[in-house]
Parts: C-alpha cells; structure tokens; sequence
C-alpha cells in the first residue's frame, strides 16, 4: 500500500478508536520493512537496460569480428568482463541503488556467457556444446554466493534448466548432477537471502531439471512431476511454522499446485492414460530408477511427516486437509504401483488404467471442493474463483466421457449451477458475518 494511504487510514483508525497510536506506529514500521527490498522496479528496467547494451556490444563487435586479429578479440572480451564487474564492484563502494548495481554484474555475466561462445569460435573449438551453458551457470552461481545476488542465482536458474534440456534433447543423457546444483547453489542462497523470489525460481528450475533428467517416455515424464508435486506440498506444511522465510509455505505450494493439478487434469483422462500404458517407466533403465528411488523416498517421507504433523495438531487442521496432504502421496503411490519394470511384470491392464483415471478424477474433485470450502470459510474471493474454475473444468472434461443422453448432462450443468449459486450464498453469508474480536478489558 502507498504509505500515504497508509499513513491516512492509520490516523482514521486512530481518531475512531479503532486502535491506540502505539499500534498505528507498530503497523506503520511493519509495513515499511516489508518495503525494503531489492527495488524490482529499478532492478528490471536496469537490467533489461544492460541485457540490451550487451547484445549492442556483442552485435558490434560482431560486425568486424573476422578483422580482428586473435588478441584483440581477446582483450576485448575480458576488458568488457572488467570493466562490467569492476564497475559493479565501484558503483557497490559508493553506495549506489542495488537496482544498478545488479544491473552492472548483470552485464558481466551476460557478456561472460558471449565470451565462452566467442572463445570457443576463436580457437575453432567444436566440443559438447551444453557445456557452456553450464560453465555460464557456474559462473552466475559463484556471484550468487559470493555477491551474494538474487538476479544472478535467476540467472543460474535459467541457464541450469537451458543446460539440463539440452543434454536431454540433443545427447539424450540426463546429468545426475543438475538437481543437486539447482539444490545446494540456488535452494541454500535463496532461503539465506530469504528471496521468495529466488526460492521460486529454484522450485522451478529443480522440476525441470529432474523431468529433463528422469524422462525416458510419457510414464516417465508423468512419474518425475508428479514426485516433485508431492515433495512441495509437504514442504508447504512442513515450513508453514519456519519464521526464517514466511512465503516460503506459499511458493512450495503454489509450485507444487502449478504442477500437481495439470498432471491431475491429465489423468484423468483413461485415453491418456492408455496412450502409455504400453511403455516402460524410464524404458528399464536402472540408472534412472536409482536416480529416482531418492525423490520418491523424499516425497513419501515428507507426506508422512507432514500428515503426522498435522494429527497431533487436531485443532489447527481439520480431516479435509489432512486429507489434501495425503491426496498427491496417494496418486504417486497409485501411479507407481502401475510402474512395473520391464520384463518382469505385464503392461497396465483396463483394470490398472481405469484406477489411475479414477483416483485423478477423485482427488481433483477434491482439491476443487477444497478451495471452495477454504474461500468460503476465510471470504478469500480468489480462492472461490479458482475452485470455481477446476469444478467447471472437471465438469466439462467428464461432460463428453460419462454422459451421453443430453438428459444426464442437461442435468449436470443445472447441479453444477446450483451449487456454484450456493457457492456464492456462503461466500456472501459468511462476508457479512462480524469479526470476532478479543474483549477489551
């Protein structure tokens, strides 16, 4: 909020009684140490800024490039890496804003990443390609730390799922090693700087770079999102109580409900599911299972943990949401079950395919009630929307599937209709419901 506003409504609190001038001044420095931050604003002009002057740069160059003799093209590089990195580091001593200090690392970085790709042109060097990519990431991660910087560890977020999918796509190799980076060298700098933001970004890139690591087939594809889901919803839980980054609990699961419900939506779907009935999780290859059997053991024990967490806490969670905790565990179980090894066990059979698509259909009916039940319950308008819109979107997916007679759908849209207008009765209802409030003495 605009601290004038703010500073306005305080004093219109104060004159009514509402609250006492201690708790106006209180809020009042709350809400100004919530402002202090990076300047996104500044930092995303800024940076933007020197991406542009970076390719403005290279492109130059670029036009007499085939003139210049080697050193030349040399010293241009590494003066342009000084220069761009020496000033960040001046403009860092004389106190300049944040915003157009990262922007002037910023550029070092990008045009560190040109230099790898110059030099390798220079010297004729036709070697792995995804390798720059990676040394570029390296780069952006040791700045992360050492600066330490939130844009940079973007920036290394970036170039590690870029890195990963290549390897992936091209050499049809997934390096063991990615998730891990994306762990330690953007999990750990993000819950140091404490950076929704970063934390984000490092859920993210962490989803993409084990799909690109695990994903064989479809099975596959569908074996590692559905992991990872479940590993950030019971995070969300699990940190829920961790003063050290509030918004951490939100982005695990916001990131996890990114993932988990269109896989959900998905799967629904018995011709989906039949589409890759036929193949092998990670096509029998051991190394990916091993690869695997760490993030499934995660992603069940975490459940569990969470789930155990919440039955001591019988106050504070009720039945529906220990039955969300539980819910993707029980889709990843229900999923794996139907892995089976090749060679060793026979492929999905109708019955297998149509537990699948009813557990999806179950639990997304579920997570839809559940959000309408919350955004009733706290009168959170976003929350009633988006139940709202899985209702309807299960309804319309299952309109063509399970009902054919225009009888029965007619009255499936008059049932959904009435309980999207009691929907918005409660929601109503419960807006006009006075705020309970301590009695003051």
């Amino acid at each position: 909020m605009n601290s004038k506003k703010l500073c306005a409504k305080l004093e219109g609190w104060v004159a009514s009684g509402l609250i006492a001038r201690e708790q106006a001044t209180a809020i009042a420095a709350y809400e100004e140490g919530r402002k202090k931050g990076p300047g996104w604003g500044l930092l995303i002009f800024a940076g933007f800024g020197a991406v542009a002057l970076g390719l403005g740069v290279i492109l130059l160059f670029a036009y007499n490039w085939q003139d210049m003799h080697k050193f030349a093209k040399l010293g241009v590089i590494f003066g342009a890496l000084l220069l761009a990195h020496g000033g960040g580091l001046w403009l860092r001593q004389r106190r300049c804003p944040d915003g157009v200090v990262e922007a002037a690392h910023l550029l070092g970085s990008m045009l560190f990443g040109a230099g790898i790709f110059l030099i390798a042109q220079i010297y004729h060097i036709s070697a792995h390609y995804p390798d720059a990519f990676l040394i570029w990431a390296g780069g952006a991660l040791l700045l992360t730390w050492a600066l330490p910087s939130i844009p940079q560890g973007l920036l290394a977020a970036v170039l590690l799922g870029i890195w990963a999918c290549t390897e992936a796509i091209d050499y049809n190799t997934g390096p063991a090693i990615a998730p891990l980076l994306v762990l330690l060298g953007l999990g750990l700098p993000a819950w140091r700087l404490r950076s929704p933001v970063l934390l984000g970004a490092s859920t993210l890139a962490f989803a993409l770079v084990v799909t690109a690591v695990l994903t064989t087939n479809q099975k596959s594809f569908f074996l590692s999102l559905l992991g990872v889901s479940a590993l950030y919803l019971a995070l969300s839980r699990l940190t829920a109580r961790h003063a050290a980054l509030p918004q951490a609990p939100t982005v695990f699961r916001r990131s996890g409900l990114l993932l988990y419900l269109p896989l959900l939506f998905v799967l629904s779907f018995p011709d989906a599911v039949n589409a890759f009935s036929r193949t092998s999780c990670f096509n029998g290859d051991l190394s990916r299972w091993l690869i695997a059997m760490p993030l499934l053991s995660a992603a069940f024990i975490l459940n569990a943990w969470a789930i155990i967490q919440s039955m001591r806490e019988q106050e504070a969670c009720g039945a529906g949401e220990r039955l969300s905790l539980l819910a993707p565990a029980a889709m990843l179980a229900v999923f794996l079950a139907c892995c089976r090894p090749k060679h060793y066990l026979p492929d999905y059979t109708e019955g297998s395919i149509a537990i699948i698509s009813i557990a999806a259909n179950l639990f997304f009916l579920h997570h839809a009630l559940s959000e309408l039940w919350r955004g009733c319950s706290e009168t959170r308008a976003g929350l009633v929307a988006f139940g709202s819109l899985l209702l309807a979107a299960l309804a319309f997916a299952r309109f063509t599937d399970l009902f054919e007679s225009l009888l029965a759908r007619g009255m499936v849209f008059l049932l959904m209709a009435a309980f999207l207008f009691y929907v918005a009765f409660e929601y109503q209802r419960k807006g006009q419901k006075p705020p309970r409030a301590e009695r003051m003495p």
